[in-house]
Protein backbone atom coordinates (compact mmCIF):
# COMPACT_ATOMS: atom_id res chain seq x y z
CA UNK A 1 0.00 0.00 0.00
CA UNK A 2 0.90 3.55 -0.74
CA UNK A 3 0.88 6.48 1.03
CA UNK A 4 0.79 5.07 4.43
CA UNK A 5 2.27 7.76 6.18
CA UNK A 6 -0.12 10.02 4.91
CA UNK A 7 -2.93 9.92 7.61
CA UNK A 8 -6.31 10.76 6.96
CA UNK A 9 -8.39 12.20 9.43
CA UNK A 10 -12.26 11.57 9.15
CA UNK A 11 -14.92 13.64 11.41
CA UNK A 12 -15.25 10.26 13.73
CA UNK A 13 -11.42 10.61 14.37
CA UNK A 14 -11.84 14.49 15.63
CA UNK A 15 -12.94 15.17 19.50
CA UNK A 16 -15.35 18.40 18.25
CA UNK A 17 -14.09 21.19 20.25
CA UNK A 18 -10.46 19.94 19.94
CA UNK A 19 -8.98 23.53 19.66
CA UNK A 20 -9.69 24.33 22.96
CA UNK A 21 -8.15 21.20 24.01
CA UNK A 22 -5.46 21.86 22.09
CA UNK A 23 -4.93 25.75 23.68
CA UNK A 24 -5.00 23.96 26.89
CA UNK A 25 -2.36 21.13 25.86
CA UNK A 26 0.07 23.94 24.56
CA UNK A 27 -0.59 26.18 27.15
CA UNK A 28 -0.31 23.59 29.81
CA UNK A 29 3.67 22.43 28.08
CA UNK A 30 4.42 26.04 27.97
CA UNK A 31 4.39 26.34 31.70
CA UNK A 32 6.99 23.13 31.74
CA UNK A 33 10.99 23.92 31.97
CA UNK A 34 11.51 21.71 29.15
CA UNK A 35 9.28 22.96 26.46
CA UNK A 36 11.53 26.29 26.55
CA UNK A 37 13.59 25.88 23.72
CA UNK A 38 10.68 25.82 21.67
CA UNK A 39 8.06 28.19 22.98
CA UNK A 40 9.48 30.75 20.54
CA UNK A 41 11.10 31.01 16.91
CA UNK A 42 14.93 29.45 17.02
CA UNK A 43 16.86 32.55 15.90
CA UNK A 44 20.43 32.78 13.95
CA UNK A 45 22.23 33.84 17.13
CA UNK A 46 21.34 31.22 19.17
CA UNK A 47 20.95 28.44 16.37
CA UNK A 48 24.34 29.46 13.66
CA UNK A 49 23.57 27.32 10.72
CA UNK A 50 20.01 26.04 11.74
CA UNK A 51 18.33 27.74 8.59
CA UNK A 52 20.52 25.95 6.12
CA UNK A 53 19.13 23.07 7.81
CA UNK A 54 15.79 23.02 8.59
CA UNK A 55 13.29 24.23 5.58
CA UNK A 56 10.26 24.70 7.82
CA UNK A 57 10.91 26.22 11.50
CA UNK A 58 7.99 25.80 13.84
CA UNK A 59 7.75 26.32 17.50
CA UNK A 60 4.85 26.28 20.06
CA UNK A 61 4.63 30.15 20.26
CA UNK A 62 3.57 30.12 16.43
CA UNK A 63 1.22 27.06 17.27
CA UNK A 64 -0.89 28.66 20.11
CA UNK A 65 -0.91 31.64 18.13
CA UNK A 66 -2.42 29.33 15.06
CA UNK A 67 -4.94 27.70 17.87
CA UNK A 68 -5.71 31.17 19.17
CA UNK A 69 -6.61 32.38 15.74
CA UNK A 70 -4.45 35.54 16.24
CA UNK A 71 -1.31 34.75 14.33
CA UNK A 72 -0.83 36.30 10.50
CA UNK A 73 -4.56 36.19 8.71
CA UNK A 74 -4.69 32.75 6.86
CA UNK A 75 -2.11 30.59 9.64
CA UNK A 76 -5.14 29.79 12.14
CA UNK A 77 -6.28 26.42 12.02
CA UNK A 78 -9.63 25.52 11.11
CA UNK A 79 -11.50 23.82 13.33
CA UNK A 80 -11.84 20.67 10.89
CA UNK A 81 -9.74 17.19 10.55
CA UNK A 82 -7.60 18.66 8.19
CA UNK A 83 -7.17 21.87 10.53
CA UNK A 84 -6.39 19.13 13.31
CA UNK A 85 -3.84 17.82 11.35
CA UNK A 86 -2.47 20.46 9.85
CA UNK A 87 -1.78 21.19 14.17
CA UNK A 88 -0.25 18.06 14.73
CA UNK A 89 2.25 17.89 11.42
CA UNK A 90 3.24 21.11 12.77
CA UNK A 91 3.89 19.80 16.20
CA UNK A 92 5.64 16.86 14.51
CA UNK A 93 8.04 19.60 12.82
CA UNK A 94 8.86 20.79 15.86
CA UNK A 95 10.85 17.75 16.83
CA UNK A 96 11.80 16.79 13.21
CA UNK A 97 13.49 20.13 12.84
CA UNK A 98 15.41 19.68 16.89
CA UNK A 99 16.50 16.15 15.66
CA UNK A 100 17.71 17.47 12.08
CA UNK A 101 19.86 20.22 13.84
CA UNK A 102 20.97 18.93 17.07
CA UNK A 103 22.79 16.10 18.14
CA UNK A 104 21.53 12.71 19.01
CA UNK A 105 22.58 13.11 22.78
CA UNK A 106 22.69 16.46 23.08
CA UNK A 107 20.80 18.58 25.81
CA UNK A 108 18.54 19.65 23.34
CA UNK A 109 18.00 16.10 22.09
CA UNK A 110 16.80 15.15 25.81
CA UNK A 111 14.71 18.18 26.62
CA UNK A 112 13.08 18.05 22.92
CA UNK A 113 12.45 13.89 23.89
CA UNK A 114 10.80 15.11 27.38
CA UNK A 115 8.69 18.09 25.64
CA UNK A 116 7.48 15.17 23.25
CA UNK A 117 6.99 12.36 25.89
CA UNK A 118 4.90 15.57 27.89
CA UNK A 119 3.09 16.08 24.83
CA UNK A 120 1.88 12.97 24.58
CA UNK A 121 0.79 12.31 27.70
CA UNK A 122 -1.24 15.70 27.71
CA UNK A 123 -3.01 14.95 24.48
CA UNK A 124 -4.26 11.84 26.06
CA UNK A 125 -5.64 13.68 29.11
CA UNK A 126 -6.85 16.18 26.84
CA UNK A 127 -9.01 13.26 24.80
CA UNK A 128 -6.90 14.37 21.90
CA UNK A 129 -5.76 10.84 19.54
CA UNK A 130 -2.01 11.11 18.40
CA UNK A 131 -3.35 8.66 15.10
CA UNK A 132 -6.25 9.06 13.29
CA UNK A 133 -8.83 6.07 14.41
CA UNK A 134 -7.08 5.30 17.54
CA UNK A 135 -10.62 6.79 19.39
CA UNK A 136 -12.93 4.20 17.57
CA UNK A 137 -10.30 0.82 18.72
CA UNK A 138 -10.02 2.38 22.41
CA UNK A 139 -7.35 2.57 24.92
CA UNK A 140 -4.82 -0.09 23.26
CA UNK A 141 -1.60 -0.25 21.21
CA UNK A 142 1.75 0.19 21.71
CA UNK A 143 3.87 3.69 22.40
Amino acid sequence: GRGVDKEVWGEADVPPGWQGCARALVGALLREECAELFAEPVTEEEAPGYFDVVDTPMDFGTIQQRLAGSGPAGAAYPPTPAGYAAFLADVGLVWANCKMYNEPDSPVMEDCEATRRLFQRLAKQQGLPLKPGANVQGGGGAG
